[in-house]
């Protein structure tokens, strides 16, 4: 994909989310060379779901791409854990919902690193996540390593839903984040939204939206 393309698709989509949330340019399906571009013309965030293709892409671009921030927002496995922590400029894991997987970061994580706890609000068996405001609570207090922050939610639609299903999925997840916020005394931002209905996700709320296609199309 050319550079021309990625502006005129990166352009259009900040002109719809203005200031309202950050945009994490999803770029599984794209090319190093492609992350650069989009990096020249100002995107600093940027979304992998594979840990293997994400310490590639981030080694290989640390030089050219020093202000890059990567975010891992796929789902988390227990062995990849350890090699997930050599990325370089990792910020944010935003698929966090097992508590293995909290005591693996607790365990070895020695820098500051965001994280989002994944919550299924769809109610759909093939997707991961936490179901309920007690299970984030939960899974809140088994933080005990101080670089590791407890940031936000995450959610995605219902796949194949129609409109209406992802905004009672996306409302649903701001509801939960206020509770939480209001009883842990902290702010949590909300990750949600991606190509087909990060619009409806900013209506809702969303502080976070992860975009690909749009982008990389």
């Amino acid at each position: 994909m050319d550079q021309n393309s990625i502006e005129v698709n990166l352009k259009s989509i900040k002109t719809v989310i203005k200031n309202r949330a950050t945009l994490v340019a999803v770029s599984k399906y794209v090319s190093a060379s492609e992350i650069k571009m989009a990096y020249d013309l100002g995107q600093r965030d940027f979304g992998e779901n594979r840990v293997p293709e994400l310490l590639e892409k981030a080694k290989s671009l640390k030089d050219d791409c020093p202000d890059i921030k990567w975010h891992m927002i796929g789902n988390l496995q227990s062995n990849k854990i350890k090699k997930l922590l050599q990325c370089p400029n990792l910020v944010s894991v935003q698929s966090v919902y097992e508590k293995k997987h909290i005591e693996l970061f607790n365990e070895h994580l020695n820098f500051k690193l965001n994280f989002f706890i994944q919550v299924n609000t769809s109610n759909e068996e093939n997707k991961g996540g936490v179901e309920t405001k007690e299970e984030i609570l939960e899974l809140s207090k088994l933080v005990n390593n101080s670089y590791f922050k407890f940031a936000g939610l995450m959610t995605m639609g219902r796949l194949n839903g129609t409109k209406e299903d992802v905004r009672i999925s996306f409302s649903q997840l701001k509801n939960i984040s206020y509770e939480v916020s209001r009883e842990l005394n902290c702010q949590l931002l909300c990750s949600m939204g991606m190509s087909g209905d990060f619009e409806v996700a900013l209506e809702c709320g969303s502080e976070v939206v992860r975009v690909g296609s749009s982008i990389f199309k």
